[in-house]
């Protein structure tokens, strides 16, 4: 009995702090979130489901795996070497699902229903999920849709089209102006299409599909809506864009979009209190009952342990390193940080992680020719920050790391940034010489200016002349390598070259000035 006591001094009092911490820390950045940033900003999968899991699983990897290290299974019943793995796999659904459950219930009992006089008054009252009007109507103009369409599957097995109709909202049918900010009434349909069918086919079951949604979008009437919902930002582009074609110029901060519910939404939460306390008590109670089976290491064993988890956090805090900025490696740990943040950011807002449309990029700032010649010049800056799905995120990241070890000892903090953005800003010059129509994202273009002062670096003295050849081989393969694969069209060969041409000449202009800025300070 006294060693049960002792794995429970052990592992409950760290579960139970790091798990309610994690409950309660993320149910507060739920609330702050709503209230000051924005009801829709996440949908109720990203609250109930995604959040939940990484808000409670990391904090449980940080602080609670390394403890039930320190507990031995028999190999009778656990495999050798899995039993904390076993043991925190049920931490984590122990904790995850009453977080996920407790989301649920502050999600259905914090929304409330706001009555407004008129939708031109819905600006000046709390921000809700949900509004009642007692004077509105549908401006006399001609409703304007948006299509979009994506494969189902990565077999490509049906395409699916999604059509997204909008139609101002005014106080009376006159109300309608070009010039005044204004409120719009949106309503989605959808259609998939198998790929079997012939073309013909498919433009005939369009065409169908496209008359019919028109006309019930023409003739919803206002007083079969009960309530107005407020779209969330996960569609919320989609009628932006078709509110873009309306001939009508809104910006799209004054924007709001709302869905007819033809009922009052149940604000009754399917969570009741009590199962939240349950579903936590249950998984409690069998972590209790597991904990009956491990026992203590020996001393022996511990030291091993601790020295392997030495080893480990070593490795762990080196890796996190990269990312927090700091001497010389400040320019890079900021690059880092805040494209992986905006990726989290887009990912979060319902772009997909994997593919995202070309529509999703141009709306987040990608290097899109025809709006750049329209005057967004500044997308020439923000497409290096933007990316193309997860992968693209990585393999940046990971050329970023190579190239910036040769940099970041002679480059100051100012030039490591002016270096970077200015080739960044070139190669997306490049991009947009060269390509018409093409919608160019990510961080290559600047990463090869790195690359190029490299290059540029390697004939002077910045690095011992012996690994000079190397590298400069090195560097040439690497880039080689990477330009042969652009030549499959997927990749924006014009923005690397780009980059590459301004890293030769700026990473050699810096760096000299650099040297001769070095050589006055020493003499004085």
């Amino acid at each position: 009995m006294e060693e049960y006591y002792k794995k429970l001094r052990l592992i409950l009092p760290r579960f139970l702090m790091v798990s309610i911490s994690s409950i309660i820390g993320l149910l507060i950045v739920h609330v702050l979130v709503d209230t000051f940033v924005s009801i829709s900003l996440f949908t109720d999968e990203v609250w109930e489901f995604y959040l939940p899991i990484i808000s409670t699983l990391i904090p449980l990897l940080i602080w609670l795996y390394p403890r039930l290290k320190l507990l031995r299974y028999k190999e009778k019943f656990i495999r050798k070497g899995s039993g904390a793995t076993f043991i925190i796999t049920i931490l984590f659904i122990a904790s995850a699902i009453p977080s996920g459950l407790v989301q649920n219930y502050f999600r259905a009992t914090s929304v409330r229903i706001k009555r407004v006089s008129s939708v031109s008054d819905i600006n000046t009252t709390i921000p809700s999920r949900f509004y009642i009007t007692d004077t509105c109507s549908l401006s006399t103009s001609k409703p304007s849709v948006y299509s979009r369409s994506y494969q189902k599957d990565k077999k490509q097995t049906a395409v699916v089209i999604n059509l997204y109709f909008v139609r101002e909202l005014c106080s009376n049918p006159t109300d309608s102006s070009k010039n005044s900010n204004s409120y719009w009434l949106g309503k989605e349909y959808s259609i998939t299409l198998s790929n079997e069918i012939s073309n013909e086919r498919k433009q005939e079951l369009y065409s169908t599909f496209y008359s019919e949604s028109s006309t019930d979008f023409y003739n919803i009437a206002i007083k079969d809506i009960k309530c107005f919902e407020r779209v969330n930002n996960s569609t919320l582009d989609y009628y932006q864009k078709a509110i873009i074609l309306s001939n009508t110029y809104y910006t799209t901060q004054e924007l709001i979009v709302f869905k007819p519910c033809y009922e009052l939404p149940n604000l009754q939460s399917n969570t009741n209190l009590a199962w939240i306390f349950l579903t936590y008590g249950i998984g409690l109670v069998y972590i209790l009952f597991q904990l009956i089976f491990p026992k203590v290491k020996s001393e022996k064993e511990v030291q091993d342990e601790a020295l392997k988890f030495t080893s480990f956090k070593k490795n762990t805090q080196k890796f996190l390193n990269l990312f927090i900025p700091k001497d010389s490696h400040t320019v890079t740990a900021l690059i880092l940080d805040i494209n992986i943040l905006i990726f989290i950011v887009m990912i979060f807002s319902g772009v997909d992680v994997f593919s995202p449309t070309y529509r999703d990029l141009i709306s987040w700032g990608a290097n899109f020719k025809p709006l750049v010649i329209q005057g967004e010049w500044w997308r020439l800056g923000t497409c290096m920050f933007i990316h193309a799905g997860i992968l693209h995120v990585v393999a940046n990241i990971i050329g970023l790391l190579i190239v910036s070890e040769l940099i970041e000892p002679h480059f100051s903090f100012s030039q490591q940034l002016l270096l970077y953005i200015c080739s960044g800003v070139i190669a997306a010059g490049f991009s947009l010489y060269w390509y018409d129509n093409a919608v160019c994202v990510g961080a290559s273009g600047a990463i090869f200016g790195y690359y190029g002062a490299v290059i540029s670096l390697a004939f002077t003295k910045a690095y011992p002349k012996a690994e000079r050849k190397k590298l400069l081989q090195s560097m040439l393969l690497f880039i080689g390598l990477n330009i042969l694969y652009g030549l499959n069209g997927e990749v924006d060969n014009a923005a690397h070259l780009g980059g590459l041409a301004s890293g030769i000449v700026l990473g050699g202009i810096i760096y000299e000035l650099h040297i001769k800025n070095k050589q006055l300070s020493d003499l004085s």
